[in-house]
Parts: structure tokens; sequence; C-alpha cells
């Protein structure tokens, strides 16, 4: 039997400052640490959070340059109709 993780269903495209594409296969790491995802084409990640919003790292590497952070909300873009919750958001490095 598999684990499957619960929660709100999300497909963020991130956006960087630069215009920059992350690399595929980047980390996305909720605010416990846990792996939820990783990035794919066109910086596309598909993540499960328990959270309405709430703040992303993105790592591509162990260096903190090679790191940024994703504020997410639902709100506003949360539909009924819709098991995927679709958002745009810039990840940025602190």
């Amino acid at each position: 039997m598999f684990k499957t993780r619960a929660g709100y269903a999300l497909l963020i495209k991130a956006q960087l400052a630069d215009h920059a594409a992350l690399p595929i296969g980047t980390e996305v790491f909720d605010q416990e640490n846990n792996v939820i995802g990783m990035v794919g084409q066109n910086n596309q990640m598909y993540v499960r959070t328990e959270q309405d919003s709430g703040t992303l790292l993105l790592k591509c590497g162990e260096a903190v340059s090679e790191h940024c952070y994703l504020d997410y909300s639902r709100m506003g873009h949360a539909s009924d109709k819709q098991p995927i919750t679709k958002l745009t958001a810039m990840c940025v490095q602190r």
C-alpha cells in the first residue's frame, strides 16, 4: 500500500525576477521541511499542501544562492468545481 498525501492540490508556475528557468527537478519543501514536489517544465510544480497559504522553499542545490522562497495563497483562486488550484507566484531569494 502506498502512503498518499492529503491536502490542497496546487499547480504553481514560479516566476523569477530575472525571468530565468528553474532547473527541472528542483525540490519543493513545505514549512516543515518535507519534500512535497519538484519543478518540471516551464517552471511548473504540482504540490499538495495542508495549508491554504504559506511559503515553499525551492532548492536546486545546497548553497543558499541556489534557494528561493515562494509565497502562495489559494484565496481568490480556489474553486469547488476545480480539483486543482492554479497559481502563479514569484520565487525570491532571502
